[in-house]
């Protein structure tokens, strides 16, 4: 589902980054995130990871079968080895606990780096991970996150 729709918003009004599994990579797009929340003067970023995700089951697969993956979508997988060691470990449903550690993994990285986390550290940035349909409400708290943000008061 569009963000746009989602958030109740323009097109325009969002800088959506979209990537397989919130997969982070250290040039564009933090170097993206970071535009967003400096010259854009975002004041929420999610890092929307969802259930089911198709990228993360086939970095599982991957990675159990100890194969690898075609072309780019090697960077993808080597990417979520990290969320693959944390979600192993974790009662339940490994795919859902992949999906919910690399959440979580993006979400702490984005905070730490430099730029971001003065943002984040003046109360100008908001960085929040739902988990789309494994988090109750998120689409309602996260609304409740763009709201209560100080830069959404312009």
């Amino acid at each position: 589902m569009p963000p746009e729709l989602v958030f109740d918003r323009g097109i325009g009004d969002l800088a959506v980054i979209r990537t397989g599994a919130p997969v982070l990579d250290d040039g564009v797009v933090l170097g993206s995130l970071e535009f967003a929340s400096d010259h854009l003067e975002t004041p929420l970023i999610l890092i929307m990871g969802h259930q089911r995700c198709g990228a993360v089951k086939a970095a599982i697969e991957v990675i159990e079968s100890g194969g690898t993956a075609p072309g780019h979508i090697q960077s993808v997988v080597d990417a979520l080895r990290p969320a693959y060691a944390v979600a192993v470990r974790e009662p339940g449903d490994l795919l859902d606990n992949m999906v919910r550690a690399q959440t979580r993994l993006a979400v702490d990285r984005i905070r730490t780096g430099p730029l971001i986390h003065e943002f984040v550290a003046h109360g100008k940035l908001i960085v929040h991970g739902p988990t789309t349909r494994s988090t109750p409400g998120w689409r309602r708290s996260s609304r409740e996150q763009l709201a209560r943000s100080p830069r959404n008061a312009r």
